[in-house]
């Protein structure tokens, strides 16, 4: 059970980012519904291997934590970049109906 529990605790990060994912695809249009999937890309790729990796050698990620810490924050920051690049390269987001 302690397993389980710490498994949740470590997947919090990447289901947050799917969540935000889903809900900025919802209230987006267009292209934009498609690449507000791009920003969890590397921590839900970084589990794949992360996952593989441990199964092949449990002592090969012993430092994961770091590891997610630093693809969480690429996910941040690529969620920026879509959200100025939808403001910003989007004709008139208002005009549309976009929620906010």
């Amino acid at each position: 059970m302690g397993y389980l529990f710490g498994f949740v605790i470590a997947f919090a990060p990447t289901a947050v980012a799917l969540f935000a994912a889903a809900k900025l695809s919802r209230h987006s249009v267009e292209d934009w519904q498609l690449l507000a999937w791009v920003p969890p890309m590397p921590l839900a790729a970084w589990w794949v291997y992360f996952v593989i990796a441990v199964l092949r050698d449990a002592t090969s990620h012993n430092l994961w934590p770091l590891e997610m810490v630093l693809w969480a924050v690429v996910s941040a920051v690529l969620f920026g970049v879509f959200l100025v690049g939808r403001k910003v390269l989007s004709p008139s987001a208002e005009a549309r109906g976009w929620r906010r």
